[in-house]
């Protein structure tokens, strides 16, 4: 039977809320809870408390941190939901087919192929529709499924037996997991699904990721709980939490209180220091002269500082290895680096954790294709600390191992999928031993990975990394006429609008490349440029709706053309434009009635314009229609046919199917 673990000190009103949350879901009625904590405020303390409450119910899980300044989890969609089901499923050949739809992508959903990138072709943008490489219907379909099937797959578990899920370090997740949230926001309140997602939200707001978008929506639904700096009138109950034979004195807690700044987790480090000193005697007293006024100001975290300078040369050694691979690293892996046998490998890992007591076993897991007993470093001081202990030469040689242990594991592996789970950690690891090229093989493996999982976003966090890398190799004496216009929106601006439509040429080349966030920037930044034309403004923001879409970020694409419509009586073509965009939003709010509405006065606009205008309302409709068998069809298709033969547009009739 599991030991109770005891309430963390000092966070009643805290506890309070996660016991109301946790009766509804004893009660049968889910929900998601993001919980925002810098570091050692009590994230993990309070997810053990959680764990132990919720009771063999509950599947923990934490996302991959970076490996060096390589943020592996933002590339690789669904990581830690793919962890979690893989713990859920870890039997049984059903599951595991069910767990690589997951992982993979491989199961589709019904969706409606909206036509809305022939907009690209509307502004005279002078070239060749084919050269857009446009999305399929096949790529439509992949959009969302991958989340789609993920969130059906957490349902269909909690209908069955009540699920905890616990992720921790939440930060460092995709984007499609960050949606697979989002979703859950609602759908987890008809189950009893309990999901908490812990997360610093100080690396959030640094580094800019994924997740950010979508904390202000959680805090609307009351659905954020942060753990802030305890108050004074709290140390006493950390310190006992933390020891329960110390007796420390008024003024003792006070100056805890002092150097702590509030943080449970320097509070307990101070205490495990003093115990490991010998400054606190039998009857609990702390001896005076550990705060006396000649004593050393010590770090934030002395009692791993202490165990830290204990550890031997060849075990620091071992260790570094380890955190070179990850926070999480495997006793295949370190069996490889050390070039002996796995029994051996995890014997010095279990002596190193009886003796250090900050790695901990996770069990058998699967990794790289590879069935293997991983471990967790559980300090971050200690974790950072290994990594920087080889001097520069040795990481780089430690990481091309690394590298080369994984390529040679790709080559071997018959299973394509786990070829490219690989991928993004060769990438990595690569990437830390400076070799370029093969990183940049990987990541074009991992883009396309994401791309087939219907995954844009992270597809161009991928391309663009390559992009930004590329470029800083490109000697400045190079020809750059060409990109600048691609790559600079501060650049001048022609008398005739955006430089000829270079920069609305270069938003359609992002978004069709998959690289809605890129899009989004270079629309938003055109949009800011002064003098725009009301037919320009308009253009810029239906692409904005556009890349909002693919974002997922709905309303903000409602917000865009919202916008439009203010700038008042808008041209009959640019009319157009917006209600075809409307269209698509409505599709992805699964309003197709919405969408018909749309499109009907988009029609009876069009008839009256130009053919792109009429194009673009036609093929819309026909998608509409054909998706629901509606027999009307056939009557769009004939105009459609004769547009596209009217103007020898005969890639888009095939395109098209007419």
């Amino acid at each position: 039977m599991t030991s109770p673990v005891p309430p963390p000190a000092g966070r009643d009103g805290e506890l309070q809320r996660l016991n109301t949350t946790l009766q509804a879901w004893r009660n049968g009625t889910g929900s998601v809870l993001l919980l925002a904590a810098e570091a050692g405020m009590g994230k993990t303390s309070i997810l053990n408390w959680l764990h132990n409450q919720c009771g063999p119910s509950t599947i923990r899980v934490d996302c991959r941190p970076p490996i060096g300044s390589f943020n592996v989890a933002s590339i690789q969609p669904l990581q830690p939901f793919g962890y979690a089901i893989e713990q859920m499923y870890a039997q049984g050949e059903e599951a595991a087919k069910r767990r690589l739809a997951v992982n993979i992508g491989i199961a589709l959903v019904s969706s409606i192929p909206i036509v809305g990138d022939v907009l690209y072709a509307v502004k005279d943008i002078r070239r060749d529709l084919r050269e857009y490489k446009r999305e399929t219907a096949g790529t439509q379909a992949r959009k969302m499924a991958a989340v789609d099937d993920c969130v059906a797959t957490l349902i269909d578990v909690a209908e069955r037996q009540p699920l905890a899920l616990l992720i921790d370090d939440g930060h460092w997740a995709d984007s499609q997991s960050v949606e697979v949230v989002r979703k859950l926001l609602t759908a987890a309140s008809n189950v009893p699904l309990l999901l908490v997602w812990a997360y610093n939200p100080g690396i959030v707001t640094r580094q800019r990721l994924p997740l950010e978008s979508i904390i202000a929506d959680v805090a609307r639904r009351d659905a954020l709980v942060t753990l802030s700096r305890l108050p004074s009138t709290a140390m006493a109950g950390v310190v006992k939490s933390v020891d329960a034979g110390v007796n420390a004195t008024t003024q003792q807690l006070d100056i805890l209180y002092d150097r702590s700044g509030g943080n449970p987790g320097i509070v307990a480090e101070y205490v495990r220091f003093l115990r490991c000193s010998n400054m606190i005697a039998d009857d609990g007293t702390i001896d005076a002269a550990a705060f006396g006024d000649v004593a050393p100001r010590l770090s934030d975290h002395p009692a791993t500082d202490a165990i830290l300078q204990s550890v031997t040369d060849d075990d620091a050694g071992i260790l570094s290895l380890a955190a070179a691979e990850g926070r999480e690293f495997t006793a295949w892996m370190m069996a490889e680096l050390l070039k002996t046998d796995v029994l051996t490998a995890i014997r010095t890992i279990r002596r190193l954790q009886r003796t250090l007591g900050f790695i901990t076993s996770l069990g058998m897991r699967t990794r790289y294709g590879v069935r293997t007993t991983v471990y967790e470093f559980t300090n971050d001081v200690a974790y950072t600390f290994f990594i920087h202990f080889p001097e520069f030469e040795e990481r780089r040689n430690i990481h091309q191992r690394i590298a080369d242990i994984l390529s040679q594991q790709q080559r071997n592996t018959s299973l394509e999928d786990v070829r490219h789970q690989i991928a993004p950690f060769i990438a990595a690891h690569s990437h830390e031993a400076e070799d370029v090229a093969r990183a940049d093989e990987m990541l074009e493996d991992a883009a396309a990975t994401a791309t087939r999982m219907g995954a844009f976003d992270i597809a161009d966090v991928i391309r663009a990394r390559m992009s930004a890398r590329a470029m800083s190799d490109v000697s400045a004496a190079s020809d750059t006429s060409d990109t600048s216009d691609l790559s600079d929106m501060s650049g001048a601006r022609s008398a005739s609008g955006l430089t000829d439509l270079r920069f609305v040429r270069a938003i359609a080349d992002a978004l069709v490349a998959g690289q809605a966030h890129e899009a989004r920037l270079r629309a938003t930044e055109a949009l800011a440029r002064p003098s725009l034309t009301t037919s320009e403004r308009v253009t810029l923001l239906c692409l904005l709706s556009r890349a909002c879409v693919e974002q997922g970020a709905l309303a903000d694409a409602s917000a865009a053309l919202d916008d439009a419509d203010r700038l008042g009586s808008l041209p009959p073509s640019d009319r157009v434009h917006v209600l075809n965009q409307r269209a698509i939003v409505a599709i992805r709010h699964g309003n197709s009635a919405d969408a018909r509405t749309a499109l009907m006065q988009a029609a009876s606009i069009a008839m009256e314009q130009p053919p792109p205008s009429r194009l673009l309302t036609m093929a819309n409709i026909v998608a509409i229609l054909r998706d629901s068998a509606d027999p009307q069809a056939e009557r769009f298709v004939r105009q459609l046919r004769r547009i596209t033969k009217a103007n020898g547009w005969n890639d888009l009739r095939s395109d098209l199917a007419l």
